[in-house]
């Protein structure tokens, strides 16, 4: 399950947008954690840092705290095909 926020934070902040990418939801097909990517454009790009949670309760918490990313900011974005890069939004960054 992958999920996306613009980020609107009223503090210092060099990111615009941020994606959860979770690994434990049953869809994903493994179980090694949530990852965060960070962005500093809205575009379609590979992300700009990353970060990594246990949790998705932890991730959304830390988005929330650290950006004011509330639950309703959350936008649901297709996940992934395989060998297909996680970080980008429409997925056409795959491995041949």
């Amino acid at each position: 399950m992958r999920k996306i926020a613009d980020i609107h934070s009223s503090t210092v902040c060099p990111y615009a947008r941020v994606m959860i990418y979770d690994t434990n939801h049953k869809d994903a097909g493994r179980k090694d954690g949530v990852y965060l990517f960070f962005y500093r454009s809205i575009e379609d790009t590979a992300c700009d840092a990353d970060a990594w949670c246990a949790t998705l309760a932890e991730a959304e918490e830390m988005c929330q705290i650290e950006f004011g990313v509330d639950s309703s900011d959350w936008r649901e974005v297709d996940d992934p095909k395989p060998g297909c890069q996680h970080d980008r939004f429409s997925g056409d960054r795959c491995v041949e």
